[in-house]
């Protein structure tokens, strides 16, 4: 199987991507990655040992920029279109040696569906992504109703369709190594190096850093925390996006306004487990995430979580249950809730522990690969009986 992405820089896709490839190598099924050589993402992928195949596809932009309303240049959109056709002649090139064509990136999607029928090979795409109602949703669609199998990663993602379109995708939820992501205890080092207080409450935020993660409302929450007398503290793990707008440079304006001395921004980080099993909280306040993949790494970790309730995060944070629900956006009912699980203990492990058996009992990678090995046997199947 050849699954094709434009991603340079590991995010949270390519995590979704490789956990399923480790686990698909367990039952014979190879997954190669085709995407731009040279990059993070190859060096990554391939300390997995996974194969990688390096494609010279160029760059691409969306109709909107990244975490905005506003359009990309005209010129910019306009010289998609070569690039689009020297994308699907590679991608056509390189699907004649496998079996299935996987398109992971949201920009690929087109293209991945042209090129696999331009080489009579079946192809899967997987939406990772929610869009704005408009020109992109109306593609979406298209893609989804010409593709061999349609795979969402939330109800949400899948949702966004128009109701004919999402009666083809097939909702896989993220999976993830809950050997990997386990109950244990924290490393106080680790800790001391995320707070100048490890003795106080840790809040923490962790993956990429964009407008959509309200990374914003999460300052504002931890400072009325603070205000109503808990000595909370905020670490903020993860890296901006290439094209932020100067987002985080406006968080860490705000950070030392509301949180002096009581923030940190700490940058990427390969110690994900690590990292989740040292802090008293995970904060998810994103708008419209498409799954959260973070969150349920945390709670696989059976730390708990507190979530906005849009998007692909209702899936596994439920209210009361599995964590704890804030309105999106809403810096008060954020800090409410942030403040309940900081100084509650007992409701805090109570959530933890049902997130985390939750976890292991829906959400490990055995059983998204096996859904997936699923479709690409249908999918294989539709194709020779065509």
């Amino acid at each position: 199987m050849l699954a094709v992405s434009l991603s340079t820089s590991v995010g949270g896709t390519d995590h979704s991507l490789r956990n399923l490839a480790l686990a698909l190598r367990a039952r014979g099924v190879t997954v190669t990655l085709g995407a731009p050589g040279g990059s993070a993402t190859e060096k990554w992928w391939r300390s997995s040992g996974l194969p990688f195949l390096p494609l010279d596809l160029p760059q691409r932009v969306g109709i909107r920029r990244q975490g905005e309303m506003s359009l990309h240049p005209l010129g910019q959109l306009v010289a998609q279109g070569p690039r689009s056709a020297r994308t699907v002649s590679i991608l056509r090139r390189a699907a004649r040696d496998f079996d299935v064509l996987h398109s992971n990136h949201l920009l690929l999607h087109l293209d991945a569906v042209l090129a696999a029928r331009l080489a009579r090979k079946p192809v899967i795409v997987e939406f990772h992504d929610i869009v704005p109602a408009g020109a992109g949703r109306v593609l979406l669609a298209a893609i989804a109703m010409t593709a061999t199998r349609t795979v969402a990663v939330s109800s949400a993602a899948a949702q966004q369709l128009p109701a004919r379109a999402a009666r083809r995708a097939s909702v896989v939820h993220q999976g993830i190594d809950t050997t990997a992501f386990a109950p244990g205890a924290g490393d106080p080092n680790l800790r001391s190096s995320m707070t100048a207080d490890p003795d106080a409450p840790l809040i923490a935020a962790v993956g990429r850093i964009d407008r959509e993660k309200n990374l914003d409302v999460l300052i504002d929450a931890v400072a009325r925390v603070r205000r109503s007398g808990v000595d909370a503290h905020l670490a903020i793990v993860g890296a901006p996006s290439e094209d932020d707008g100067g987002y985080l440079a406006e968080l860490q304006t705000a950070a030392a306004r509301l949180l002096p001395g009581a923030y940190r921004f700490l940058g990427r980080t390969d110690m994900v487990a690590s990292t989740l099993r040292a802090v008293d909280v995970l904060a998810c306040p994103s708008q419209d995430e498409p799954f959260g993949l973070i969150a349920l790494e945390a709670q696989a970790c059976a730390v708990p979580v507190v979530a906005s309730d849009t998007g692909g995060l209702v899936d596994f944070v439920t209210d009361e249950w599995t964590g704890l629900v804030a309105r999106t956006g809403d810096a008060d009912s954020l800090a409410a809730q942030l403040r309940r699980m900081v100084t509650d203990r007992d409701l805090a492990r109570g959530l933890a522990l049902t997130a985390r058996e939750q976890a292991a009992g829906r959400f490990d990678s055995e059983h998204r690969a096996q859904r997936f090995v699923d479709i690409y046997s249908s999918a294989i199947g539709d194709k020779r009986s065509t």
